[in-house]
């Protein structure tokens, strides 16, 4: 019984792996052009990288969303983007992004979830972007 269990974990682990790689293989660069959403995303990060907190708040924060409140602007600032601060500078690839997958149309689409490759050996991660007032802004940050 317990060598079953066991050889169904080792598998789940295998699968996880090659899906990672097959993630990995798969992911293209781009360049953050001006007024894009990945201009956006790449700004935000950068603004977070660099511990520009109230930057990142009044730029880039959803305001419907990820920022509707002083409470929450306050818990983002003490919590969310301290822990993102020590990712995002492993998410920007100099001045590109690694970018494995798009869910939503970037043309029609009011929200869209963008994966980006932050760490070669893991998931990529999920980044939520909405459109307020015809411009791009963060739907969550982690």
């Amino acid at each position: 019984m317990k060598l079953v269990r066991r050889f169904r974990l080792l598998t789940a682990i295998a699968a996880l792996f090659v899906i990672g790689l097959g993630t990995q293989a798969s992911a293209k660069e781009v360049t953050p052009e001006k007024g894009t959403v990945y201009e956006v995303l790449y700004s935000g990060l950068k603004a977070v990288a660099d511990g520009k907190f109230d930057v990142f708040v009044d730029r880039y924060c959803s305001k419907d969303k990820l920022c509707p409140t002083d409470q929450a602007i306050r818990s983002l600032k003490k919590y969310n983007l301290p822990a993102a601060q020590r990712q995002a500078p492993k998410c920007l690839k100099g001045d590109k992004l690694d970018v494995t997958r798009v869910d939503g149309d970037l043309d029609k689409d009011e929200m869209v979830k963008i994966f980006l490759v932050c760490d070669p050996n893991g998931m990529p991660r999920p980044y939520q972007m909405t459109k307020e007032g015809g411009k791009w802004m963060f739907k969550n940050i982690y």
